[in-house]
């Protein structure tokens, strides 16, 4: 029973709760086309930047390294997670060994990572390096502190050995 529906067997009623809904559906076929649609406008952002579209030489270099960052972003998440995991799930499909729910999950989780990607994601504010800089010296001094305790820690362990 899903949704007011009754098969009439009683063995599948918890199966019957992973069946997506029409709006799971949707938004699955969104996610996927936005997807698309990001890895096309990466690809027009380096032809733009290639061929010199930008008013200044610096804006066309600025363009292309911030393009090939994405694309390289893209390409990592595509083929790192998504092509691994998806190659895992035909595998377990095909040979019947296990579950197919944390490939599943992660290839969905991708996808939407993959739908929304953005360089500037991954680029630290102007708030955190701004502090940095006023705050070098507490900066380095943290730095420092968890270098040597890492150091120590592994002295430690390979004393005890």
């Amino acid at each position: 029973e899903s949704q007011g529906h009754d098969d009439g067997d009683d063995t599948n009623d918890a199966m019957q709760k992973l069946i997506p809904t029409l709006t799971a559906r949707i938004m699955f076929l969104t996610i996927f086309i936005t997807t698309v649609l990001n890895g096309y406008f990466i690809v027009q952002s380096i032809i733009i930047a290639v061929d010199g579209k930008y008013n200044t030489k610096f804006m066309n270099i600025l363009a292309l390294i911030m393009a090939i960052c994405e694309a390289v972003l893209y390409s990592n998440i595509l083929f790192g997670y998504i092509l691994t995991f998806f190659v895992s799930l035909l595998y377990q499909l095909w040979f019947g060994h296990g579950t197919t729910y944390i490939q599943s999950k992660v290839i969905a989780f991708q996808l939407r990572n993959l739908s929304t990607l953005s360089i500037l994601r991954y680029m630290p504010s102007i708030e955190i390096v701004s502090s940095w800089i006023i705050h070098w010296r507490e900066s380095l001094a943290k730095i420092y502190a968890e270098i040597i305790l890492l150091c120590s820690s592994s002295l430690t362990t390979r004393k005890r050995k």
